[in-house]
C-alpha cells in the first residue's frame, strides 16, 4: 500500500490505440522510484462515474428532511470529496499496485474515445483527486493509425474523424491546464527522443538520455 499523502506524483498517458503509447510508456518506466502501468480497461473511469454518482445524490438529491421514511434518508451525509479520494486510494492499491519504494505512479489508457462529453469532467475529476497530477497526451499521424491491422475492420472515413475530435480535445485541454499537460507527438519522439524533454522538465525529474535510447532502441513485442 502507498498511500496518496506518500505519493510525489503521477503521470496518467491519454491517448487512442495505436498511436505509439507503450513505447511512451517504456519511457516513463526510466523514471527512478515510478510504478508505471499499461492499460487497465478503463477502470478509473468506472471509479469516475461511481463518484460523480454520490455527487449527484449529495448535491441533488439529498433533502432537508432527512427522516428515516426519506427516500433519500442519509443522502446529505454523503461525503463526495472522501469517498473519491477513498477510490483513489483503492485504484492505486489494487489496480497501480505499486511497491513501497515507489513514489511516483501512472498508467497509459487508449479508451478515452468513449467517454463522450465526459472526456473534460473525467480528466478534472483525475487532477482534483491524484495527488500532483500531469496528463501526457500523445498523438500520432492519422494516416499511420488507420493503416494499422487492429483498424482494419473499422471505416476509414469514421475513424480519421474520431482521431481528429480527439486531438482537438487533447489540445484544448492542454490550453486549459498547460503547467499539467504536454502533447506529445509520436513522429517527434521516434525522430528525436529529446522532444520528449520538456515533459520530464515540467514534472520534475531527470531526463536520462542513456536510459531512454536504450527503450528506443529495443523492438517491441507487439
Amino acid at each position: 500500500m502507498l498511500p496518496l499523502d506518500q505519493i510525489s506524483g503521477c503521470v496518467f498517458i491519454v491517448t487512442y490505440g495505436r498511436s505509439g503509447s507503450t513505447l511512451l510508456q517504456r519511457i516513463m518506466q526510466t523514471i527512478p522510484a515510478m510504478c508505471f502501468r499499461g492499460e487497465n480497461n478503463a477502470t478509473l473511469e468506472m471509479l469516475y462515474k461511481s463518484a460523480a454518482r454520490a455527487g449527484m445524490a449529495r448535491f441533488e438529491y439529498s433533502q432537508p428532511d432527512n427522516s428515516p421514511e426519506h427516500p433519500w434518508h442519509g443522502a446529505r451525509s454523503i461525503a463526495p470529496q472522501q469517498f473519491s479520494l477513498a477510490l483513489a486510494q483503492v485504484f492505486i492499491n489494487e489496480i497501480i499496485r505499486p511497491d513501497p519504494e515507489h513514489r511516483w505512479i501512472g498508467f497509459k489508457e487508449i479508451r478515452y474515445d468513449q467517454l463522450g462529453d465526459e472526456f473534460v469532467p473525467f480528466l478534472d475529476w483525475m487532477y482534483q483527486t491524484f495527488p500532483n497530477p500531469f496528463f501526457l497526451f500523445n498523438t500520432r499521424h492519422h494516416e499511420d493509425v488507420v493503416k494499422s491491422g487492429w483498424h482494419v475492420k473499422e471505416n476509414r472515413s469514421n475513424l480519421i474523424e474520431v482521431l481528429e475530435k480527439m486531438d482537438k480535445r487533447f489540445e484544448h485541454y492542454s490550453r486549459k491546464r498547460p503547467d499539467r499537460c504536454f502533447v506529445n507527438s509520436y513522429a517527434e519522439l521516434t525522430k528525436d527522443p529529446k522532444s520528449i524533454e520538456p515533459f520530464f522538465n515540467m514534472i520534475g525529474v531527470r531526463f536520462d538520455h542513456q536510459k531512454i535510447m536504450q527503450v528506443m532502441q529495443k523492438k517491441l513485442s507487439h
